[in-house]
């Protein structure tokens, strides 16, 4: 995915990894992968995923 800075890259990918949950609580485990460059926005994605893998 490629977007400018504020374009809602991350709010994208967090809304998804939500519905998939709401969707399918039980099903295989999502991976979200995030470039190596850290930023606040990789963290907060990153944090999304742990929790996403406590619910399944």
């Amino acid at each position: 995915m490629l977007g400018r800075s504020g374009s809602g890259k991350t709010a994208l990918c967090l809304r998804e990894v939500r519905e998939r949950l709401a969707a399918d609580p039980e099903g295989p485990p999502l991976i979200l992968l995030v470039p190596e460059q850290a930023d606040v926005s990789d963290r907060v994605c990153a944090a999304a995923a742990r929790r996403a893998r406590r619910t399944r």
